[in-house]
C-alpha cells in the first residue's frame, strides 16, 4: 500500500514495537505491554484498511466491515485469523491476559500485497 498518510507509517512502527515486545522475556509488565501493543496494532490495521477502501471508492465504518472490505478488494487474503483477532479484542475484561498474549504470538496474518 503506497500512500502518504502518516497512519500507514504509524502502523508499521507499531507492528515493529509489538514484535519487539513478543521477543522479550515473559513477565507481567512485558505481557501487559504486548497486549496493549496488539490492541493498538489491530486498531491501526483496520483504520489503514478504511483509508485504503476509501481510496478505492468503498466505505467501511467498523473493524469487521473494513476487514470484509479488505478481503473483497484483495488487500488481504481471507484468513479466519483476522476474524478471530477481532473476537479476541474485548477479552481482557473476560478472560486472563495470558490467553490474549498467546493468541497474539501464534497469529501473524500477512497482507496479500505490500
Amino acid at each position: 500500500m503506497s500512500t502518504k498518510n502518516p497512519l500507514f507509517n504509524d502502523f508499521g512502527l507499531t507492528v515493529a514495537r509489538l514484535e519487539e515486545a513478543l521477543r522479550l522475556e515473559k513477565n507481567g509488565i512485558v505481557r501487559d505491554s504486548a497486549i496493549k501493543r496488539f490492541e493498538l496494532c489491530f486498531d491501526l490495521a483496520w483504520k489503514c484498511m478504511q483509508i485504503y477502501a476509501r481510496k478505492e471508492g468503498v466505505e467501511c465504518h467498523s473493524p469487521r466491515g473494513c476487514l470484509k472490505t479488505a478481503f473483497q478488494l484483495g488487500l488481504l487474503e481471507y484468513d479466519e485469523v483476522w476474524m478471530e483477532m477481532l473476537e479476541d479484542l474485548p477479552i481482557p475484561r473476560i478472560r486472563p491476559c495470558q490467553s490474549i498474549l498467546s493468541s497474539a504470538r501464534s497469529r501473524s496474518p500477512r497482507p496479500a500485497r505490500a
